[in-house]
């Protein structure tokens, strides 16, 4: 009896992960799907985008889209579709470990399939910053030791990365310039 117990955790395992892998790609696109609308001044009416949003500079449910944010965004809801996403609009929260750095970001990264990271970090100290370009500020920094996780489509030579302590514990998130920060890392994975 307590084998089959165990064969069925092992069994269940990948499908917990792979859920949460779901999860978490469903959370990412939908909040960067709904952060170009609201740059544009569109106004949330659920639950869930009133509570991540700012509504009091919103211009109303119709606004216009530069073409760049236009194919983003049918990018997005492609993908989304892909992998049959149902985000809970009721809900007054997103599981998102670096929504707060999300919040300062002046270009939203796209969600890749294609995951990597940099176990350790030896470089110096690298700047990441709320947009891929050298105009954006400074909203965290790689420090040597860092894990520093891509997940997401790089713009050029900047990438959006996830900053996370030895233990996996998550610390900051922005984009990093390839061209002003050189990778060293002790190891790598993807």
């Amino acid at each position: 009896m307590r084998l089959s117990h165990i064969v069925s955790v092992l069994v269940a395992l990948p499908l917990l992960a792979s859920t949460a892998q779901a999860d978490e790609r469903c959370n990412d696109l939908w909040f960067t799907r709904n952060a170009i609308i609201n740059q544009a001044g569109y106004c949330f009416g659920s639950t869930l985008g009133k509570a991540l949003f700012d509504n009091s500079d919103c211009q109303g449910k119709s606004v216009a889209l530069s073409s760049e944010a236009q194919r983003q965004v049918a990018q997005i809801q492609e993908m989304e579709k892909q992998a049959n996403c149902r985000v809970d609009s009721s809900a007054s929260w997103l599981d998102l470990q670096d929504l707060a750095q999300r919040r300062k970001l002046w270009h939203f990264p796209m969600w890749d399939d294609f995951e990597s990271a940099c176990i350790g970090w030896l470089s110096s100290p690298a700047a990441l910053r709320a947009g891929h370009n050298t105009e954006a500020p400074i909203i965290g920094q790689i420090q040597v030791g860092d894990t520093v996780r891509y997940g997401h489509q790089p713009q050029g030579d900047w990438s959006y990365a996830m900053i996370f302590d030895d233990s996996w514990t998550f610390k900051t998130a922005g984009w990093v310039n390839f061209n002003e920060a050189d990778e060293a890392c002790e190891e790598f994975a993807g």
